[in-house]
Order: C-alpha cells, then sequence, then structure tokens
C-alpha cells in the first residue's frame, strides 16, 4: 500500500511544508494611527531592519522592532501585530514630544524629591510617579533592550519632581515668618510653588524661621 501511494504521501508532505511556508510569509505592511502620514518612513526604517515582502515572520522580534521604531522622536507610540499574512503596524504621533538638543547617556535627579510625572521618549525608565529620587540618583537610563540585548543609547525624557528645600532667618521679631517666606520665594522664583510653610524656634538672643517650599523641579532632557 506505502509504496503504491508513494506518489500521494509525497504530495501531501510537500503540500503540508509549503502550506507552513506560506503562512509564515509576510505579504503585507498595514500602517494606521495618527502616525501612518509617516508611513513610509514606517515601512523605510522595517526594510532596513529585514522586514520586507515575503519574508519570515518567524525572523522577527516585533518586540524589538517597536522598540527600534520608538527611536524615531516622532512617535510615543508603537505596535506591531501579526494577522495572517499582514504585519499590522499602529504609531501615534509625539506632537508633546521635547526637540532633540543634546544626547546624554542617563538622566540623573540634580535634586531631592518624589517623581511627580515622567515621560520616557527614548531609554530604560527607572523610576515612577511616586518614588523618591536622591541627587545624583538615575531616573532614566540611555540603554535600549533590543532581541533581548541591552545596547547603548541616549535619553529623551520629561520629568517633574516635587523638591523640597529650606532656608533660615534669624530675626529679633516675635512674627518674621513672612518675611522668611518672601526670602525663599526669591529665591525660587524661576520655580512653580506648590506647598510653602514655617517653623519658629527661639534662640539664645533671637528667632530661627525656618521657611520650607515645596516645588516642582522640570527637567527636559533630550
Amino acid at each position: 500500500f506505502a509504496v503504491k501511494n508513494i506518489g500521494l504521501i509525497i504530495g501531501a508532505i510537500i503540500f503540508v511544508l509549503l502550506t507552513l511556508i506560506f503562512n509564515n510569509l509576510v505579504l503585507k505592511i498595514e500602517v494606521s494611527g495618527s502616525g501612518a502620514n509617516y508611513k513610509a518612513e514606517v515601512v523605510s526604517c522595517l526594510q532596513n531592519l529585514g522586514v520586507k515582502k515575503y519574508s519570515y515572520f518567524y525572523n522577527h522580534n516585533l518586540k524589538g522592532l517597536e522598540l527600534e521604531l520608538l527611536k524615531n522622536s516622532k512617535f510615543s507610540f508603537a505596535s506591531l501585530k501579526r494577522e495572517g499574512n499582514t504585519l499590522k503596524v499602529v504609531v501615534e504621533n509625539n506632537n508633546s514630544a521635547p526637540q532633540i538638543t543634546q544626547k546624554i547617556e542617563s538622566l540623573k535627579s540634580p535634586v531631592k524629591g518624589v517623581i511627580h510625572s515622567i515621560k520616557t521618549y527614548r531609554g530604560i525608565q527607572l523610576k515612577e510617579v511616586g518614588d523618591s529620587v536622591e541627587i545624583g540618583e538615575e531616573i532614566v537610563s540611555g540603554k535600549t533592550l533590543i532581541n533581548g540585548v541591552l545596547c547603548d543609547d541616549y535619553v529623551l525624557a520629561e520629568v517633574v519632581i516635587i523638591a523640597e528645600s529650606e532656608f533660615t532667618l534669624s530675626s529679633q521679631k516675635q512674627d518674621a515668618s513672612k518675611y522668611a517666606l518672601i526670602f525663599a520665594k526669591e529665591l525660587l522664583q524661576e520655580f512653580e510653588i506648590v506647598s510653602e510653610n514655617v517653623e519658629v524656634a527661639e534662640g539664645k538672643n533671637s528667632y530661627l524661621y525656618t521657611a520650607k517650599i515645596k516645588y516642582k523641579y522640570n527637567l527636559y532632557i533630550g
């Protein structure tokens, strides 16, 4: 029976193999989202990474490709998904991304405080909203994970930190709180004040007024 039907068996095997090969081919790339007007740029980037018509899906790391697309500061979001033989790409414009004026390998906090907001467009985010940071502590690393490999990159990010500063005023007046606040706020006039209070302590020959000011420290790196 096997000998008589060897042609049929071989034909069936060839059919299965061809089906498997065909099902893994990229036959079409669709680009949607607010960044679809950059379709030519998206397709060109993917082609440079080996993603083109008749290439194999199993040769492509979709997550790694998303990270590569996000290296373009025009995009705030990128998603790649396979549907049949179609690679569906969704990219969203990044109208609020800061312009790249410098390239740094690591974003470190210049102040002590708490992360109020953070947007990372490039690099690996190490802190979340609500996390405390010390002076010099790294917030965003200039690294990118591609195909499981950590590669050198640069940082593009926006961070707002709620920082606190203290200023002490010595006065013989019993109520000089407002002067302590005026002095402190004058030194921080370039920042947005979040909260303020004054603590009073009685010294040997005067009163010590400690103004504690919380303010927003804005970082725009890229």
